[in-house]
């Protein structure tokens, strides 16, 4: 009887045993598949904020890429929603929203789990460029011709360059002094006609990647300006857009910022512009110093918008003799001379084909242009010139103290450029770049 016990305790023991055994391995079943479960939604969720990470990023490079009238429709076109994009296993989604100057690129990640999805949202902030299109570029040379360069004499401090892979692109005769190194992308491009130079003098050659220079462009020029007379001289013979300074109205102030139809300049008089309350913005449909003078005073700046004739002879800002506080931007297509006794202290910047300087006449501030030919003759400079698609000849006692960056470039006998340091950089107001223009937005965080 006891044995009996025994054996049917023995045996309801082994069956309790067993159903505890086999409750804890299903309860490790369902804990081990609810792990791996975690761990596979874990992957999935790091694929899809990955998948909306790359999303981002490709819009961002998108916008980045935008200039011109693509961006400004684009920013018209704010918000936007993208449709679903295939990538990888998964896709993305993309909204672009704008507040204040920065844009909010939001892409959500989506990969497949089960029959649902997994999701994920990146999102970046692009911040608004307050500068407008401005660039600047970096001149590597005192005299660099993105198509070719020559020189035939005179003197250049500083390194000379060129971006072309013709042979002889870089092509020295006569017996000149460069105080500097050949920038070249191989020794094939350079082209010495006198050996007996090239045995004493020949600078030393530095092997380069081509560089960017873009086409210049001008900025749109304001459309909010006042018309009228200059409020600081009521009597002044303005009529109709048209102001005229002579010698009944001498020294006529103008204080404030505002728009003309023409100024008129003549019978050597002074036309003041007064920024002591601040920068001046003056936009002129024509500019006409037939003999006379713009003489900026004051601590701001002016800023001279020109869209057809752009005529100076005698001077613009010479009293004070700065260059960083004049920019004018002329959007005459004619030939612009500067000439004689003409001296422009400013920075210029243009779309006319060709400009010429010659005897007396100067320009001393940077030469900004997008046009076809420049030529310099006689007399002495200091400004940087940058005209990357021009064809520039310096002639025989020219002499410009700064950096040229141009299309095809000849120096006379008898010029000297000489450029004092060794960096030398230009802001450009905007600039064409494989057709399109730098971008208003830039990668700023990630939130």
């Amino acid at each position: 009887m006891s044995m009996k016990n025994d054996k049917g305790y023995i045996l309801l023991s082994v069956v309790m045993i067993l159903s505890i055994i086999l409750i804890f391995g299903l309860t490790m079943i369902t804990v081990a598949g609810g792990e791996f479960n975690k761990t596979l939604i874990q992957e999935k969720k790091v694929k899809a904020y990955y998948i909306a990470r790359s999303g981002a990023i490709g819009t961002a490079d998108w916008i980045s890429k935008m200039s011109g009238d693509a961006l400004k429709k684009f920013n018209e076109s704010l918000p936007l929603y993208s449709e679903p994009v295939k990538f990888g296993e998964g896709e993305f989604v993309v909204s672009i929203v704008k507040s204040g100057d920065n844009l909010y690129i939001i892409s959500t990640g989506k990969v497949p789990y089960n029959k649902s999805t997994v999701d994920r949202k990146a999102e970046l902030v692009m911040s608004g460029d307050k500068s407008g299109d401005s660039q600047t570029v970096e001149l590597i040379a005192a005299v660099f011709g993105n198509s070719s360069i020559e020189i035939r004499g005179g003197t250049v401090k500083g390194n000379i360059g060129s971006n072309s892979e013709e042979p002889g692109s870089i092509h020295i005769s006569g017996w000149p002094t460069i105080e500097g190194n050949i920038e070249a992308l191989n020794d094939d491009v350079i082209k010495v006609d006198n050996s007996e130079w090239k045995k004493q003098m020949m600078p030393d050659v530095e092997y380069i990647e081509k560089q960017n220079y873009p086409i210049p462009l001008l900025p749109e020029f304001p459309e909010d300006l006042s018309e009228g007379l200059p409020t600081e001289n009521p009597e002044s013979h303005a009529e109709n857009g048209i102001l005229t300074v002579y010698w009944q109205n001498n020294n006529t102030v103008i204080g404030s910022s505002r728009y003309y139809d023409s100024i008129n300049i003549i019978q050597n008089t002074t036309l003041r512009v007064d920024t002591s309350d601040g920068d001046i913005v003056l936009r002129v449909r024509n500019l006409n110093i037939e003999q006379g003078r713009i003489e900026v005073v004051g601590d701001g700046k002016l800023y001279l918008y020109v869209d057809n004739n752009f005529k100076v002879k005698g001077g613009i800002n010479e009293r004070e003799g700065k260059t960083d506080n004049v920019k004018i931007y002329s959007n005459s297509a004619n030939t612009i001379n500067v000439d004689n006794e003409t001296q422009i202290y400013a920075s210029l910047y243009s779309n006319s084909r060709e400009i010429n300087i010659s005897g007396s006449g100067s320009v001393y501030g940077d030469l900004i242009t997008a046009g076809s030919k420049i030529t310099i003759n006689g007399g002495a400079r200091s400004m940087n010139i940058y005209a990357p698609k021009a064809s520039i000849d310096i002639g025989g006692g020219a002499s410009v103290t700064g950096g040229i960056v141009g299309g095809s470039i000849v120096l006379g006998g008898g010029c000297r450029i000489d450029s004092p340091n060794k960096e030398i950089k230009i802001t450009l107001p905007d600039s064409e770049e494989d057709g399109s223009s730098g971008s208003a937005y830039k990668i700023a965080y990630w939130r």
